[in-house]
């Protein structure tokens, strides 16, 4: 009790007061936030949910400084996150168990172990923004402005729209190639796709009309070794919308490889950015067929979990009752009867 008097006369100025105090061998303290807590990204946003559990890491870990700094005797460390704290005011005992003269095993409470709950006077319920701005080191003035130029400059590069000029350039390297493939026999498997491409370059470039479009589509159409009917010619084209594709989407629409379109002289605007992926993805793919190679190991644990399971399934067959092999083992019935339904 005397733990609990201490920490409820001590003057916190330097970090935010806990909600609850848990006291026994050691003294935890217990923040609880606001209802919904802290929402994490969905484990597709890798990077934002990353940045979410590094900010949440800060928090604590400059808690665990605060008091560390205090004195170093504390020796205060991290604790798991959790969804659920003990009532205040209740006790948790902890047992020991031992083999009696009469063979079966006796539990008996550990009371020096016990930890109680007990609820701070002007403890809270936080928001965890409140409580980061409490505990983490003040930014400077500077920051603020510079995350709003950065903030600028992502909203520029997402909006940033090529010129009228540098289109028609773009959508003219595009038929071109179309019509390279076209000669050299790039047809069978792609021609529906070569065609709803070549319309939609051609109704990006703003200079002809829809029909203008058409004509010139069912020309380009005419020229394969076995053209498409009127029918598929039609529903290629999807309607005549329009599509801003990327280089890599384009070209990944006609089954090319950057290296194969840069032989008709075609080179991505974003060529650099798009090796660099490709050396990710190859690497991510020897890694997964690396550890796929690799031979499993076995832990210690592992190890010792087959060892009791073969000891269990030996004093079964030798006519043991679980009850008895349970104290043989040192082990729960449960686990027992685990270790032989395998």
């Amino acid at each position: 009790m005397g733990q609990v008097e201490a920490a409820n006369n001590t003057e916190w100025h330097f970090f935010p007061m806990p909600t609850y105090i848990e006291y026994g061998n050691r003294l935890r303290l217990v923040y609880l936030l606001n209802e919904g807590g802290v929402k994490l990204p969905n484990p597709q946003e890798k990077e934002r949910r990353e940045a979410t559990l590094i900010f949440l890491d800060r928090v604590q870990a400059e808690l665990v400084k605060c008091i560390n700094e205090l004195d170093c005797k504390y020796n205060a460390e991290v604790n798991s996150y959790t969804s659920f704290v003990r009532i205040p005011g209740s006790i948790n005992r902890k047992y020991i168990g031992y083999i009696g003269p009469d063979g079966k095993y006796h539990w008996q409470i550990k009371s020096k172990d016990r930890v109680c709950a007990m609820e701070i006077a002007n403890g809270k319920r936080w928001d965890f923004h409140e409580l980061a701005e409490q505990i983490l080191p003040k930014l400077p003035d500077w920051y603020a402005d510079y995350k709003k130029r950065q903030q600028k400059k992502l909203t520029q590069r997402s909006t940033r729209t090529y010129s009228s000029s540098n289109l028609i350039q773009l959508m003219k390297k595009r038929l071109h190639l179309l019509e390279q493939l076209q000669q050299d026999g790039y047809d069978i498997g792609h021609r529906e796709m070569m065609c709803h491409l070549y319309f939609n370059c051609l109704l990006q470039m703003k200079q002809l009309s829809r029909e203008e479009s058409w004509e010139l589509v069912r020309k380009f159409n005419s020229d394969f070794r076995t053209p498409l009917n009127e029918r598929k010619l039609k529903i290629s084209i999807y309607k005549g919308k329009e599509y801003n594709y990327k280089d890599v989407t384009f070209l990944k629409k006609l089954d090319l490889d950057p290296e194969q379109a840069a032989r008709y002289g075609f080179r991505m605007r974003n060529w650099n950015s798009y090796t660099k992926q490709e050396y990710r993805e190859y690497r991510r793919e020897y890694m997964r067929q690396y550890r796929k190679d690799q031979k499993p190991t076995v832990s210690d644990k592992q190890k010792e979990i087959l060892r009791l399971s073969q000891k269990a399934k030996e004093l079964r067959e030798s006519g043991c009752t679980v009850r008895q092999i349970a104290d043989e083992l040192g082990i729960s019935e449960s686990t027992v009867k685990r270790y032989l339904a395998k």
